[in-house]
């Protein structure tokens, strides 16, 4: 069988998810959440994002095909969707981070990834990366690795492990709240593409949802203009919270 029909067994309907979750919280959700919050820097603008698109995810696939599993490593939190219909098992990354990792020598690449590669450890990529000198394989403890990839899917509803048949990352980009790029790779053991999908080709842009221009000055300071709908969500929970206020102040009275 063909392996790029690794991907094509994805769904479009599972792909337009996705990419709903992703353009959601890149935008709309986080102005929210800084308009909401009145931030003044924006140091934890990457982890926040993050925490948002994974909310998203969960929350999207919660009634569905789709299993979710999420892991604690270190400072970071890994969630992973597992795809009854395609067997695909899925995973989420920035594309500067994609970049960076395969760029890397092996020794040096994230265990969590290795681990998960062990689900694509008969693959290859019919057209190697080309280095100027050839590497040594690292001894590598599959024991270790296997135990850790246990570890990441251990949160699933049910055991997936068994009924894996591949891994695939998706890997996407942003920019001024917009979805900029979306693709998902099927990679080899050395982190070689050995198949590719462009995922905004299959998915519908959300024309409701698009995130006003900005003015020069908004650019300079990095900030958006907050859409109709997000303001509109921002009133509601303003009329909220008075509501609040106002039955807490007539208990007290």
């Amino acid at each position: 069988m063909d392996q790029q029909n690794d991907l094509d067994r994805i769904s479009t309907q599972a792909i337009q998810k996705i990419y709903q979750c992703l353009f959601q919280a890149v935008g709309e959700d986080y102005q929210e959440a800084e308009s909401y919050l009145e931030l003044e820097t924006r140091i934890s603008k990457p982890f926040m994002i993050w925490d948002l698109i994974n909310r998203n995810l969960i929350r999207s696939f919660s009634e569905s095909d789709v299993l979710y599993s999420t892991k604690k490593r270190g400072m970071w939190e890994v969630l992973l969707l597992y795809d009854k219909d395609s067997k695909m098992l899925l995973s989420f990354m920035k594309d500067t981070r994609f970049k960076d990792i395969r760029k890397a020598k092996q020794g040096n690449q994230p265990q969590y990834i290795r681990a998960l590669l062990l689900l694509n450890q008969n693959l290859q990529a019919k057209i190697k990366q080309l280095t100027l000198f050839d590497i040594p394989e690292l001894d590598c403890d599959n024991t270790q690795l296997k135990i850790l990839l246990d570890s990441l899917c251990a949160n699933f509803m049910e055991p997936v492990i068994s009924k894996v048949k591949h891994h695939a990352l998706i890997v996407f980009s942003s920019s001024y709240g917009q979805l900029t790029s979306l693709k998902a790779y099927v990679l080899d053991s050395d982190l070689d593409v050995v198949s590719e999908k462009d995922l905004l080709d299959v998915s519908k842009p959300i024309m409701s949802n698009e995130i006003d221009k900005v003015s020069k000055y908004d650019m300079k300071h990095n900030q958006h203009k907050l859409t109709e709908k997000a303001n509109r969500r921002l009133k509601q929970k303003e009329l909220i919270a008075l509501k609040s206020l106002k039955e807490s102040d007539d208990k007290q009275d």
